[in-house]
C-alpha cells in the first residue's frame, strides 16, 4: 500500500492503530506532521482541556467520533455536546453500527482474502502440476531420443560388427562373439546367418584352450635323424602349421613317433588337428621355447625317413637382433641361442630349414620392429654363421594364412611367391644369395593354410597344403638303411 492510500486510511478511521502504521512506514512522509498530531490527540485525549479539543475538532484535526472512539471521558463529551450541539448518544450509536460494518467489511474482507488465497494455492498447484507434467513430458522426450539415439548407434555397432565379420571371419575373436551375444549387442540368428549352424555352435561351445606343454631343450639333438627348423616370429601360425603337419601325416598312416624330449608336446600339437571336426587352435607358446619332436615317416615305396623337426622359439629374431646391434641380451635368451647355435654348428645330420611367414604381416610390429626387418636381420645373422653348409638340403619359405588371398586355390602359390619378392625383398633377395653361394639347390615359396579358420581360434581343418610340405620332408631326406646314410658311413 502506498502513502497516499495509508493518508486516506487514516483520515477515514481515525484510530491510533491507522496512525501507527502510516509512521512506521513513513515517518517523514508528507502527512507525517498531521498523522503524528491526530495519533497525539487520540492517546492523550483525557489530559487535554476540553476547550483545545473543541478547537482541534472545529480545525478538523479530529472529529468528535473518533475522540469517542478513543474513549473519550463523559463529562468531556458532554461539555463538546454542550457547546458544539453535538448528540453524543447518536455518536456512540453511529459509532456502534460503523464498528458492526467495519467487523464486518473485516470479516468479508477476510472470507475474500482466504479465497483469493485459496485460488492462489489452487493456482500455484496446478501451475506447479502443470509444470511438473511439462518437464516429466521433456524428460520422458529426451529419455526416448537418447533411447532412440542409443538404438540407432547400437545397431550401427551391430551392422559394423556384422559387416566386418562378414568380409573377415576372423575380425573377433570366439569370446568377444559370446559377449556380444550375451550382452544382446548381437543376435544367435544374426551370428548364424554369417557362419551357418555349425560354426555358430563352435563359436558358442568354445572354451579357452589349454597351453601346451613346455619341455627343457636337449642339450644334442639325435643323430641319424634329418634336422628340420621351422623359423617364425610370434603369432606367424608356425606351431599351427606343424600341428597340421604332424597330425596330416599320422592320419595317413605314414608317421611313426619317436622318443623325445618333445614327446608330449608332438602328441598334444597333433590331437588338435582333425578334419573331421572343427579344432581349436592352442595358446600361444612360449617365446622362448624349443621344441624337438622325432618321427619316422613311411614314403610310398615303404621306405622309412627319419626326421627331427624343430620348433624354433620366436625369441630367436630378437635375440638375433639384440646381438648382431651390441644390445644387452639376458642370459636365458642368450642360452637359447647358444643351444640353437649349437644344432646348427652340428654337422652330422642333414638340415632343412623352413621360414614361416603369416600373409599380409610384413608390416606387422612386435617389440617396435617389423616382421620383415626381424626376417632380413636373421639372414644376415644366419650367413655371418655360416649356417647354410652342405649339410642344408633344403630351404623353404612357408607362406601361411594364404586363404586370406583373394583368389583360387591354384593361384595360391604364384601369388604367395609375389608376395615374398615384393613385400620381403630384403629377406628373400639374401636368402637367395646365401643358398647359391652355399649349393643349396632347392630354394622355394610354399602356399600355406591350415584350414577354413574363423573367429581367430577355431578351424576347419584342411590337410590339402600339408602334402607339399611332407613331400619335401620325404624327397629331401634318406632313407633309413639307404644310400645316403651308406655314404655318410
Amino acid at each position: 500500500m502506498n502513502e497516499n492510500d495509508l493518508w486516506l486510511k487514516v483520515s477515514q478511521e481515525e484510530t491510533a492503530e491507522a496512525c501507527k502504521n502510516y509512521l512506521s512506514l513513513f515517518p517523514t512522509g508528507a502527512h507525517a506532521k498531521d498523522v503524528s498530531n491526530k495519533l497525539k490527540i487520540l492517546e492523550e485525549c483525557n489530559k487535554i482541556p476540553a476547550m483545545f479539543l473543541k478547537r482541534y475538532v472545529q480545525q478538523q484535526l479530529i472529529s468528535v467520533e473518533a475522540l469517542v472512539r478513543a474513549g473519550l471521558d463523559n463529562s468531556k463529551v458532554e461539555a463538546l455536546q454542550a457547546s458544539m450541539g453535538v448528540n453524543v448518544e447518536e455518536l456512540r450509536k453511529q459509532r456502534e453500527e460503523e464498528q458492526q460494518r467495519q467487523q464486518a467489511e473485516a470479516l468479508r474482507r477476510q472470507m475474500e482474502a482466504k479465497l483469493r488465497e485459496e485460488e492462489e494455492r489452487k493456482r500455484r498447484e496446478e501451475e506447479e502440476r502443470l509444470r511438473e507434467e511439462e518437464e516429466r513430458r521433456r524428460e520422458e522426450e529426451e529419455r526416448q531420443r537418447e533411447e532412440e539415439a542409443r538404438r540407432r548407434e547400437a545397431r550401427r555397432d551391430i551392422e559394423r560388427v556384422l559387416t566386418m565379420l562378414q568380409e573377415d571371419p576372423n575380425a573377433l575373436d570366439a569370446l568377444r562373439i559370446q559377449q556380444l551375444i550375451n550382452d544382446q549387442a548381437l543376435t544367435y540368428e544374426e551370428l548364424e546367418s554369417i557362419f551357418g549352424h555349425r560354426k555358430t555352435e563352435e563359436i558358442m561351445n568354445y572354451i579357452e584352450p589349454s597351453k601346451l606343454p613346455e619341455n627343457e631343450a636337449p642339450i644334442e639333438l639325435s643323430e641319424n635323424s634329418t634336422e628340420v627348423y621351422f623359423w617364425g616370429t610370434p603369432s606367424s601360425g608356425k606351431t599351427c602349421a606343424l600341428g597340421g603337419i604332424i597330425s596330416s601325416a599320422e592320419s595317413k598312416g605314414i608317421l611313426e613317433k619317436l622318443q623325445c624330449n618333445g614327446y608330449n608336446y608332438m602328441t598334444r600339437l597333433s590331437n588338435i588337428f582333425d578334419s573331421k571336426r572343427v579344432c581349436t587352435f592352442p595358446d600361444s607358446t612360449s617365446v622362448e621355447t624349443i621344441q624337438d619332436m622325432m618321427m619316422r615317416l613311411t614314403d610310398t615305396k615303404g621306405k622309412n625317413h627319419r626326421v627331427t623337426l624343430v620348433d624354433l622359439a620366436g625369441e630367436l629374431f630378437r635375440s638375433v637382433y639384440f646381438k648382431r646391434h651390441d644390445l644387452f641380451l639376458e642370459n636365458t635368451k642368450q642360452e637359447t641361442l647358444e643351444r640353437t647355435m649349437s644344432y646348427l654348428r652340428d654337422t652330422r645330420n642333414k638340415k632343412i630349414h623352413f621360414f614361416v611367414v603369416e600373409y599380409g604381416a610384413h608390416d606387422l610390429e612386435w617389440e617396435g620392429l617389423r616382421m620383415k626387418d626381424y626376417l632380413s636381420d636373421m639372414v644376415g645373422f644366419l650367413e655371418e654363421e655360416n649356417v647354410f653348409r652342405k649339410s642344408t638340403v633344403g630351404v623353404y619359405v612357408l607362406v601361411t594364412k594364404c586363404d586370406k588371398i583373394d583368389c583360387q586355390r591354384l593361384d595360391r602359390p604364384r601369388l604367395a611367391y609375389e608376395y615374398v619378392e615384393r613385400e620381403l625383398a630384403a629377406f628373400w633377395s639374401p636368402l637367395e644369395r646365401v643358398c647359391r653361394r652355399n649349393g643349396v639347390g632347392d630354394l622355394k615359396v610354399l602356399s600355406y593354410s591350415v584350414g577354413d579358420v574363423f573367429a581367430k581360434k577355431l578351424c576347419l581343418f584342411d590337410p590339402i597344403d600339408t602334402e607339399k610340405v611332407i613331400d619335401k620332408l620325404l624327397t629331401k631326406t634318406p632313407a633309413e638303411g639307404g644310400r645316403w646314410e651308406w655314404l655318410k658311413g
